[in-house]
């Protein structure tokens, strides 16, 4: 593979190289507008890891996608590009807070908390 251009190159060919294929989305499960007018994925991928991560919250999709919303708060995430949607009164917990990454088109959820309380 060059790496200038990341293609597979005659010299990968003859070596019988797989160059492996780009992954493609993951399919949308839902889409959900932010108070900003911004469109939200909720993709397979950000659902399998809240599903497996945080168990928690395996029956509260459409409180996640509530959170996102009409959130009681909203701040920014310490990782850039980020922002995180905090819900109070719905889910299991008094809180719900859902990350969101705006560094894709559409944005995508990533992954979703169950608190008790936020920090401040």
């Amino acid at each position: 593979m060059s790496p200038a251009t990341g293609r597979e190159t005659p010299r990968d060919r003859r070596k019988g190289r797989r160059i492996p294929p780009v992954p493609s989305p993951a399919p949308v499960i839902a889409t959900v507008v932010d108070p900003q007018g911004r469109d939200v994925a909720l993709d397979a991928e950000g659902w399998g890891h809240i599903v497996t991560e945080h168990r928690e919250l395996a029956s509260n999709q459409e409180a996640i996608l509530s959170a996102v919303r009409r959130p009681s708060k909203q701040v920014p995430d310490p990782i850039a590009g980020r922002e995180r949607y905090y819900r109070q009164g719905i889910g299991p917990s008094r809180w719900i807070m859902t990350v969101v990454d705006f560094s894709q088109t559409p944005a995508r959820i990533v992954t979703a908390f169950a608190l008790r309380r936020i920090r401040t």
